[in-house]
């Protein structure tokens, strides 16, 4: 006999709905848990409840969450996993920068779950037994003080929290679309993802979405292991720590980290990292030496595969013969759009307005960027082991 999931609403800091209450909408009911106490609510919930009971883990208001999980539920009746994962959109057809579960489809469930924090744009539902076992693991060390008034956790860093945890215990991953795939092509609301900046340091250039304090002392205190229970590679496990920092905004770690490996590892990741961060930085001469250094690597030929798909890329007509020699990826040539890119985002910060031409092509940079940041940590990870 299949069980009804249970839905689990994480309020906002500051929201005073009863933790006890339910909002039974439709056959939907969901359980509210206020922030400030959300692991002794959460573990109440699991208790009253059989094993195989599924969580589905929001922060949607009920009415919203309603028309968003119902296509979840007739999946998870039969699913053996421990996590399910469903996209709202139709994801899989589309390059890997606006799919926000690629790495969950490709990669180890614990790089995925260190890698982006749940969002909008996916459903997270865990089985109770898991949820269990990880709502009571013993907390990361942090080795931090504690902070005397720390705020409550947004809804989405307790799922994030979770989720993470959740992925130590080498659990059974089930990743689904739950719309159909009506268009191979990305819509606006595809468009409105925000990408890692090209230039973060520059102004304008903020990362989006900061990671949490937690999720920096989690990755950078973890031994290689921790990354790869089938470790081969010890410098490939320092280049995956490498990779988080850079994508997460953590620049000066990941620079250390990367400069640690140099020349080490199966297809040097720890170079690419090192080339990406002084493009970043920015240092495009630096970053133009450490692609010489690195010559080939295999992340060029998805890029080779993917790029030419992205919906700006014919628009920029100057750039797509540079990128594409010969069928090859240059990674000097998108040094060079980077650095044109950063240079009219400069212009902007002074006052003068991109045209519409430069704005696309600003977005086509950061979205090939974002591609080729998570084809490279997905390199790095197959090469661990």
């Amino acid at each position: 006999m299949s069980l009804l999931p249970e839905y689990i609403r994480f309020l906002p800091p500051g929201d005073s709905t009863p933790a006890d209450q339910f909002q039974t909408e439709s056959r939907i009911e969901w359980k509210s848990i206020p922030p400030q106490n959300w692991r002794q609510a959460l573990g109440e919930c699991c208790a009253r409840v059989p094993p195989d009971t599924w969580f589905i883990l929001t922060n949607y208001a009920s009415d919203e969450g309603t028309s968003r999980i119902e296509p979840v539920v007739a999946e998870l009746q039969n699913c053996q996993s421990d996590i399910h994962l469903t996209s709202s959109q139709g994801f899989n057809a589309l390059p890997p920068h606006w799919d926000p579960l690629f790495l969950w489809r490709h990669c180890s469930p614990r790089i995925a779950a260190l890698w982006n924090a749940p969002g909008p744009q996916f459903t997270v539902s865990i089985r109770n037994s898991a949820l269990q076992s990880a709502i009571s693991m013993a907390p990361w060390p942090s080795g931090r003080p504690p902070e005397p008034q720390k705020k409550a956790s947004s809804a989405a860093e307790i799922i994030w929290k979770i989720l993470v945890r959740t992925s130590e215990l080498a659990p059974r991953v089930a990743v689904a679309t739950a719309l159909s795939q009506s268009s191979p092509h990305p819509s606006s609301e595809h468009e409105d993802v925000p990408l890692p900046p090209l230039a973060p340091s520059q102004p304008g250039g903020s990362q989006p979405g900061i990671a949490p304090v937690w999720l920096k002392d989690l990755i950078l205190s973890q031994k290689p292991a921790y990354f790869s229970p089938r470790l081969q590679s010890q410098a490939d496990a320092v280049a995956l720590k490498a990779g988080l920092c850079q994508w997460h905004g953590w620049l000066n770690e990941s620079h250390q980290l990367a400069q640690s490996i140099e020349g080490l590892g199966r297809n040097h990741a720890g170079d690419y990292w090192h080339a990406i961060h002084h493009r970043r930085e920015p240092d495009f001469s630096n970053a133009k030496y450490w692609f010489r250094q690195l010559g080939a690597h295999p992340v060029f030929q998805g890029l080779v595969e993917t790029v030419p798909h992205f919906p700006d890329f014919q628009l920029a007509r100057t750039w797509s013969d540079k990128l594409m020699r010969a069928g090859k990826w240059d990674p000097l040539a998108f040094v060079d759009l980077c650095e044109a890119c950063v240079t009219q985002q400069g212009k902007s910060i002074q006052g003068s307005s991109p045209s519409a031409e430069i704005q696309a092509l600003i977005r086509l940079a950061e979205s090939i960027q974002a591609t080729e940041m998570k084809l490279l940590i997905l390199a790095t990870w197959q090469d661990t082991n």
